[in-house]
């Protein structure tokens, strides 16, 4: 799943920052705030995760855990992890919330309701020992559907529990330090699927980011006013590089050798220059749309910046003057 209003620019570890709508950022925004297992959780990193379209099976109750935003968008798991930059150009909003973590509780029926299925082997094995083996199963307890009140806990993505996803590691004394709410949460789940709630409610914030919810949301509007201006200028480019295509190579007979005549050479020049002119189009466009991100970031940093200080100075202001027009009046 890719989600705009979850992505975030990160380090890709050669220097550069890139954008990748893969990797979902979750904040209070996709998390069930009533469920004990996630109402302590303001902030997760589910990288590449999949998602739960499908409906519960009879008999069963699910409860959606985390889930994406409206601008979120399925992707296929190649361009997940290689396309990046294409994705975020071409990115089209499903105005769907996907299921990212589930739960599913209720009565859990057996596939096989006459009991173990036939053993191939059993073929092969002589008569006295498949009647040994029959009076044995028909002495067993099948179930046919779960005792109790089983529940079973699906999400679509395992690597947020790696370290790499989940905590920081001191290089020195080899101390984890939690970076997001990631173990937090498994650990909620497990002492709720232990059957005690208590420590579920006892359980320590771990989320140390404290993104700005309002920001993210102009963020993923900005990307998404620019995306159809960005997709007009790609979709152009694609088709002068057809072009091009089409009248650099010409084949004569069942030979490969290139014809070029002056028209068509001259062609290649008008559509050569186009493309670079698209090209360099599209990284002004990067460009615009980085530079108004920042700008939102930074005035928005200032602001809280200077907010405190500002109202400090106005309440002093003000104390400093009714203390005056008290002491006048005396």
């Amino acid at each position: 799943a890719a989600d705009l209003t979850f992505a975030r620019e990160i380090n890709t570890g050669d220097g550069r920052q890139q954008f990748i709508p893969t990797f979902l950022f979750i904040n209070q925004d996709g998390i069930n705030p009533t469920d004990p297992v996630t109402a302590q959780s303001d902030n997760l990193l589910f990288p590449f995760a999949g998602v739960f379209t499908g409906k519960e099976a009879d008999g069963l109750k699910k409860d959606i855990l985390i889930h994406t935003t409206a601008k979120s968008q399925l992707v296929d798991a190649t361009m997940a992890h290689l396309g990046a930059q294409k994705l975020a150009d071409e990115f089209k909003p499903s105005n769907t919330q996907y299921a990212l973590a589930v739960r599913l509780t209720g009565k859990f029926k057996t596939a096989f309701p006459e009991g173990k299925p036939a053993d191939p082997k059993e073929t092969d094995k002589p008569d006295a020992a498949k009647k040994d083996e029959k009076k044995d199963e028909k002495q067993a307890d099948y179930l046919k559907e779960s005792k109790g009140n089983p529940a079973v806990y699906l999400f679509g993505d395992a690597d947020f529990l790696a370290n790499q996803f989940s905590v920081q590691i001191n290089p020195f004394f080899r101390v984890a330090t939690p970076v997001n709410g990631n173990l937090t949460l498994v650990q909620n789940l497990v002492e709720q699927a232990a059957g005690d709630a208590n420590l579920v409610g006892a359980r320590a914030r771990a989320a140390i980011r404290r993104p700005f919810k309002r920001l993210q949301e102009m963020e993923a509007a900005a990307r998404l006013r620019y995306q159809s201006e960005l997709e007009s200028s790609t979709k152009k480019r694609q088709e002068i590089a057809d072009k091009l295509r089409e009248v650099q190579v010409k084949r004569e007979g069942n030979t490969a050798r290139i014809i070029l005549t002056p028209e068509q050479q001259q062609a290649i020049k008008d559509l050569e220059r186009q493309e670079v002119e698209q090209k360099k189009k599209e990284r002004e466009i990067r460009k615009n749309l980085r530079r108004d991100v920042e700008a939102m970031e930074n005035r928005l940093k200032w602001a809280n910046i200077a907010l405190m200080p500002a109202f400090v100075s106005v309440f002093g202001i003000a104390l400093a003057v009714t203390r005056k027009n008290r002491t006048g009046a005396k």
